[in-house]
């Protein structure tokens, strides 16, 4: 017997919709004055348009999401998430590789933040660094 597993999109959004939301965040980060505080630059990560992510110690238990990626570097990734996820929250994200393999990174998330309505960032660290050419083109 095949062991299926049930992926939430909590989210909802149309393509259109998460390209408003990373458009108002790339606006309002250039109106940010506040000197960025990660270790790693990020690059844009829009394809594929959903990743499946495991969040495995929530409140609520174990549970397959289907979040949409916002951008990517060597120590983490930002998605969009339908409803809030504590920091700390144990997770592991199916980052799929140019070649279309899905590779498993292991992390955390590092903070959750509402951006409208009831869409959510959410920041992720990777326990171990990943290789960012393998999943964009333009990878660093």
């Amino acid at each position: 017997m095949i062991n299926t597993v049930e992926i939430q999109d909590i989210l909802q959004l149309s393509v259109e919709q998460i390209a408003e939301l990373r458009g108002l965040i790339d606006r309002r980060a250039r109106d940010d004055v506040t000197r960025e505080r990660r270790q790693a630059p990020r690059v844009p990560f829009g394809l594929p348009l959903r990743l499946g992510v495991l969040l495995e110690n929530e409140i609520k238990g174990r549970r397959t999401c289907a979040l949409a990626p916002r951008n990517i570097s060597r120590n983490g990734i930002s998605l969009f998430h339908g409803t809030f996820v504590y920091a700390g929250t144990n997770c592991v994200v199916g980052l799929r590789a140019l070649d279309a393999q899905v590779i498993p990174a292991r992390g955390r998330v590092i903070w959750c933040r509402l951006i409208a309505g009831r869409v959510h960032e959410l920041g992720l660290r990777f326990d171990e660094p990943v290789e960012v050419g393998e999943f964009v083109a333009q990878g660093l």
